[in-house]
């Protein structure tokens, strides 16, 4: 009888699929987040260089 039942639940487990989705979405919205502090430590005081020239120009 809790063979069965715990068979019953691991298929319940699989059929729910919203914590998957929310898992990707993490994942993706931590890979952005990793992508965006890269790119400003890699480019950020050229970014800042730029704005700062084109700021003297008004």
């Amino acid at each position: 009888m809790t063979r069965h039942r715990n068979e019953l639940k691991v298929k319940e487990v699989l059929k729910n699929k919203k914590g998957q989705g929310m898992i990707e979405y993490l994942f993706v919205l931590a890979f952005v987040a990793l992508a965006l502090i890269a790119s400003l430590t890699a480019f950020g005081q050229g970014i800042i260089n730029k704005y700062l020239e084109i700021q003297s120009i008004f």
